[in-house]
């Protein structure tokens, strides 16, 4: 799909979140608008992306944690 990020049927994160959350993350970050996704914007800058941060930025371990500022 063109539309899709390259990265989206590997990425781990999807592996941690149930249906209705792994469907609503994927549609937000993951088709279309998927450079808006923090874990891809590290990824494509050659750094680490751990893997339970989700497309925002936040860590899926640390709900309360606030999402990081990819620059």
């Amino acid at each position: 799909m063109e539309n899709c990020c390259h990265l989206a049927d590997e990425c781990p994160v999807y592996t941690l979140l149930g249906d209705p959350s792994r469907k609503a993350q994927r549609e937000l970050y993951c088709l279309g608008e998927f450079g808006r996704c923090q874990r891809r914007q590290l990824l494509m800058s050659g750094q680490h992306a751990p893997d339970d941060m989700l497309p925002s930025g936040n860590l899926a371990s640390r709900s309360d944690e606030q999402p990081r500022t990819i620059l």
